[in-house]
Parts: C-alpha cells; structure tokens; sequence
C-alpha cells in the first residue's frame, strides 16, 4: 500500500508495471546500473534515484536493492524512501548558498564574516584586494586576525562599538583611516606590505532560530578617493577664501590710491584755479586777464586729464 501510494497508483495497476514504468526515460541506464551493483553487493544504497508518478511527476527516492532466494524463485526486493521534500529543500538550501556566495564575491565592498569569538569566518575578493594581500596572505590573516583583539581598532578607540555588534546590535562606525600595514605587522606577517586606507564600515550580528549569535558581518567600503576629493573641495574652498581676502585688500588699496589721486592731483588743480579766478580783478590789463584765464584753462585741462585718468584706472 505505501509503494502504490507513493506512486499514485493502486496495488493491482503498479503490479503490472514494470521498472521502465516507474523511471523517467533519460534515467534508466543510470537506474539499471544501481539495481545492479546492489543486487551484487557492490553499492547497499542510491540516493535520490529519479522515480515517475501515475501523473507523469518526477519525485525522487532512496532506493536500497537487494536479492531475496525463496522456493519459488530468487526475486529482487526494492526499498523506496520518498525524500523529494528533502531534496527540494537541499536545493533550495543549495542554490540560497550559491546566490549569497555570488553575491558576496561579486560585491565591491569589502565583506568579513566572523566568528563570535572575533576571528574570521570568510572574506571575499574586495576583501583580500583592500588589504593588498595575495590568496596565501589571506589564508594567513584568516588564521591569524581576530577583529576583538585588534590593536589600532583599540587604538583608534572604537573596539567598545565593535563589541557592542558582536552582542547582538547593528552598528555603524565612524570613518577611520586605517593602516593595514600596521595591523599586518602586529601579526608577525614576514614582509608585510599594506596601505592606508579611510574605511567607513556597517557591522550587524546573523542569528539563529534560538536567537544565538552565530556570525557577524562587516561591511567596509574604501572611501579614501572620497575623503581625498573632499580634502581638494576644502582646500579649494580656503583659496577661495584667501582669494576674496585679498580681493577685497587690493580694491581698498586701489580706493587708496585713487582717492590720493584725486585729492593730489584733481583737488589741487580746481583749489588752484579757483584761486586765480578769485585773483581776478578789473582793474588788470586786458593780456594780464588773458594770461590768467590761459593758465585757469591750463589747470582745468590738467584736472579734466587726471579725472579721466581716475575713471580709467577704476
């Protein structure tokens, strides 16, 4: 009755099947040659064997095969286990593993997974790439970082952040720039070679269905070409700055000079001319007002020229 249930089939149809009937064309050579190694000892058990139901559905079963001698004949006794919810949830499980493994390696921030004790779980390659390492040097680091018990982490004075993440919070760190080569040297690396880089990271605890922390994840993105433009935007904005000071210093020194211009030049050539006009009298001769008027006018010109001059230099 279980077999016939597990194939959809009553007991009398199934016994007037045969094993073709009960297996996916594409998969009888690879089904024959299990039953056979079974029948002769060579296998005790096939997983997942491929198996069709009465309505044409792959489901999939643990067979183990074996001979049964009696006084009517020697028969071939077959033991289906239906794992195709299993097997489902293998794949799935599967395919998860794979998405989150692409994923993480294709991702360009870098990505560390620790254990709860601190020390390194996985990284990807944006990882590795960051620290300037080659896949040897990350197995080292792998064995040999823990992010608890890192030395310019509590240096820079942000472990107690750190360790607020591996019991149980999500944190953001501030940005730090950070030396991978002194890290890398703390470890007794031989040769260590590494850059400074400003990191800005998000760290957040994985937990399981008992809510016990199983993992934390850090992920650091490099953002020293940012921090590095906005050094150049601060520092184009203090020239800026420097530049208004001294605009406005020159306009006020050129306000300097025009007005001691005009007071020198323009100032004493009017003062001068009014002072001749009211020197001028009836009593002169017609050529000694005539001299005078010429050298009014003289001063006038003077003056008109040095105004002009004023305006031009405005």
């Amino acid at each position: 009755p279980s077999a016939a249930k597990m194939f959809g089939y009553t007991q009398e149809e199934l016994c007037q099947l045969g094993v073709k009937d009960i297996h996916p064309p594409d998969s009888l050579e690879m089904v024959f040659e299990e039953f056979e190694a079974q029948l002769k000892g060579e296998r005790n058990f096939a997983y997942a064997l491929p198996c069709l139901t009465r309505e044409q559905k792959i489901i999939y079963a643990n067979v183990s095969a074996s001979k049964l001698s009696t006084s009517e004949g020697d028969f071939s006794v077959g033991f289906f286990t239906d794992v195709t919810v299993q097997r489902e949830a293998e794949r799935a499980l599967l395919e998860s593993e794979e998405k989150f493994r692409n994923l993480m390696e294709q991702s360009p921030l870098a990505v560390q997974i620790s254990w709860p004790d601190g020390s390194i779980n996985r990284t990807n390659e944006a990882f590795r790439k960051l620290w300037g390492l080659t896949k040897e040097e990350i197995s080292e680091l792998h064995e040999k970082y823990n992010t608890r018990q890192d030395k310019q982490l509590k240096r820079l004075g942000i472990m107690p952040l750190i360790e607020k993440a591996f019991k149980g919070e999500e944190i953001f760190l501030p940005e730090i720039l950070y030396d991978t080569q002194e890290t890398l040297e703390n470890l007794d690396f031989n040769d260590p070679k590494g850059n400074k880089h400003w990191i800005k990271t998000h760290l957040y605890p994985i937990k399981d269905q008992h809510n016990q922390i199983i993992n934390i994840v850090h992920i650091e993105e490099d953002i020293t070409e940012k921090k590095q433009a906005e050094n150049r935007i601060t520092e184009y904005q203090q020239r800026l700055r420097d530049l208004a000071t001294e605009l406005t210093l020159a306009e006020e020194k050129q306000r300097r000079i025009v007005a001691s211009d005009l007071h020198d030049d323009v100032g004493q050539l009017l003062a001068s001319s009014r002072l001749e006009i009211a020197a001028l009298s009836g009593k002169m001769e017609k050529q000694e007002i005539l001299n005078k008027m010429k050298s009014i006018s003289s001063g006038l010109l003077q003056a008109i020229q040095a105004t002009r001059n004023a305006i031009f230099e405005l």
